[in-house]
């Protein structure tokens, strides 16, 4: 077998470069590939190889752009090689260790590959069912050492396993093709495809006709160490109605939960956030890891909300559906995250152990929240979530869980039998489904609304289930914000307000309740206002800010015709608190 032989010192030189950094931004990278090829040709003369390398440090859309390094790239490094800088070194002697891996690789049908994020990737031949890893991961790492182990019966020392891997991780990402991979869900309107993680490899393929179970998929999903089988699908005589009735629902909390599962297996997005309430004896935890085990089982099923938006992103990159258990409280740039993670949209954070080098994150999850109460504040969270507010189970009907888990795994193939029959259903129906009118997350709502008809609930029960969430997220959060109850106090009264912003703070903290967490200065004011706004707007007030000046900015507030005094009553921490204390009753009819 003819082998290739790629030099060392060009994987080091490639991977150190000053120069290639200073290509990711696609801006003025004339000057740093030039300068880069100077460095490559004295480890190749393989000019195809090098412009190879050059080009994988632009961006992916720089052909598009209005840059002309690539269309000078080629004169360049011919010009250079003409003047002799290269010192190429033939490669004698009997094959190295690492040489031996990258036979046996190639032997073994070992593909590697590259996303556009530069994250590089592995496929291999796995217990005879095609694999994908990330390159770097424990798991390629094993099957890299059990390779070289059956054929030479004994392992590689860990320099040259550090060689081998900084080799395939080179040639992945200089020489592999550009992939898109998955974790759980893939696809597209016209059809689904969800990795079932077992053994077999086996992917389900939904369309419009119906499903089938395959272990040939044209879609790439990647194995995640944390990820556990789901089963395969099988008839059971009504197992989501037998589901709803061993979670104990009625009929409104049934359709939010179902709401929320079939979201979650839409592979496009965006989705809707889960958020769970309930006191002790509610049984939302059973409920959450039920439906944590139908969109997403894993080994760990539960998950502790994380302190930093790069913990949270890192955790998506290998989960697909996550589980945050006892949350208690959710900081304002983890909310922000959340939101992101929800609809999609890039996050850049610094590497670790660099000082100018960024990490990208395109994540876009399906995730439930599960707490006691009051956990969820901001209106951006609240606008794309379903809300579920569970009580307390009478000790008459309270069962084990343990008899519940088996029942449950009884009913598992029979709801993703049904379940999958949904989603096909949806992919029917979605091209001829309106968008529905009146709730946020449209897109989210129209696949629901797609489907519907498979969901043996009356017509109309999604979107009815969306409204009344969002009416009922909308009135807590009010009722828990001490600003926003002093407006609802001040407009009830029928006033209206049209003035700068230190005479409306001057107002609302002389005529209502006001504790700590209210804005002391018209800055405070201006900026919860901005956050409050899209919920006031829903409950009938109107807040417009006016243009500023030099003198200030001014707002107006007042009451719509929507507007009716209701039965919101204030739910604000009275504990602590600027002024005097005095009852505050106060509402929104919803």
């Amino acid at each position: 077998m003819q082998k290739t032989y790629i030099n060392i010192g060009l994987i080091e030189t490639a991977f150190t470069s000053d120069r290639y950094p200073l290509l990711f931004s696609g801006m003025q990278t004339d000057t740093p590939a030039f300068e880069m090829v100077g460095q490559l040709v004295h480890h190749t003369q393989d000019a195809e190889l090098i412009k190879r390398i050059i080009i994988s440090g632009l961006p992916a859309d720089y052909e598009q752009g209005n840059g002309n390094t690539i269309e000078q790239l080629d004169d360049k490094i011919e010009r250079t090689l003409a003047q002799g800088w290269h010192e190429e070194k033939p490669v004698n002697g009997p094959p190295s260790t690492v040489d031996n891996l990258m036979a046996l690789m190639e032997e073994h049908n070992c593909g590697l590959f590259h996303d556009a994020f530069k994250r590089t990737y592995i496929s291999v031949n796995d217990n005879r069912v095609r694999r994908t890893y990330l390159l770097g991961s424990t798991a390629a790492k094993r099957y890299l050492q059990h390779l070289y182990y059956l054929e030479y019966r004994k392992p590689m020392n860990s320099q040259n396993f550090k060689l081998a891997c900084d080799m395939l991780e080179a040639k992945a990402l200089f020489e592999g093709e550009t992939k898109k991979i998955y974790l759980r869900v893939a696809g597209d309107m016209g059809r689904v495809f969800i990795n079932l993680a077992n053994d077999k490899a086996e992917v389900v393929e939904i369309d419009k006709s119906g499903y089938r179970i395959s272990t040939d998929s044209t879609v790439t999903f990647v194995t995640s160490p944390s990820m556990s089988a789901m089963p395969n699908p099988k008839e059971v005589d009504n197992a989501l109605g037998r589901f709803k009735e061993l979670l104990g629902l009625d009929d409104k909390r049934y359709a939010r939960v179902l709401g929320f599962i079939i979201g979650a297996l839409n592979p496009l997005g965006p989705y809707l956030c889960l958020l769970v309430e309930g006191e002790q004896g509610s049984g939302k935890s059973f409920l959450t890891e039920c439906i944590k085990t139908i969109i997403d089982p894993s080994l760990a099923m539960k998950m502790r909300l994380p302190d930093n938006e790069r913990d949270l992103m890192i955790m998506a990159r290998s989960t697909h559906g996550m589980l945050f258990d006892n949350v208690s409280s959710i900081k304002g740039d983890i909310s922000d995250a959340l939101c992101t993670l929800s609809t999609g949209g890039g996050r850049m954070t610094r590497k670790l152990y660099t000082d100018d080098e960024m990490a990208i994150f395109n994540e876009i999850r399906p995730f439930i929240l599960n707490g006691i109460a009051a956990y969820a504040t901001r209106p951006d969270l609240l606008d794309r979530s379903l809300s579920l507010s569970l009580e307390a189970m009478p000790e008459e009907k309270r069962r084990g869980e343990h008899y519940m888990r088996e029942e449950f795994e009884v009913l598992l193939p029979g709801i993703m039998h049904e379940l999958f029959e949904i989603i096909s259903c949806a992919l029917r129906n979605f091209e001829t489904t309106e968008e529905p009118k009146g709730v946020r997350m449209t897109d989210a709502a129209r696949f629901l609304v797609a489907a519907e008809p498979a969901t043996n609930l009356e017509a109309g029960s999604m979107l009815s289930a969306l409204k009344e969430s969002q009416k009922e997220i909308i009135a807590e959060s009010l009722s828990k914000n001490s600003l926003a109850m002093a407006i609802i106090t001040f407009v009830e009264n029928r006033k209206r307000f049209s003035g700068k912003m230190n005479d409306l703070l001057r107002k609302l903290s002389t005529e209502g309740e006001v504790d700590r967490y209210f804005p002391k200065t018209a800055a405070h004011l201006s900026r919860d206002l901005s956050r409050l706004k899209p919920a006031l707007n829903k409950v009938g007030i109107i807040v417009d800010f006016q243009p500023r000046t030099n003198t200030g900015r001014a707002i107006e507030l007042y009451a719509s015709e929507d507007f009716e005094t209701g039965e919101i009553v204030s739910d604000v921490d009275t504990t602590q608190k600027r002024g005097i204390p005095r009852p505050l009753k106060s509402g929104i009819k919803m």
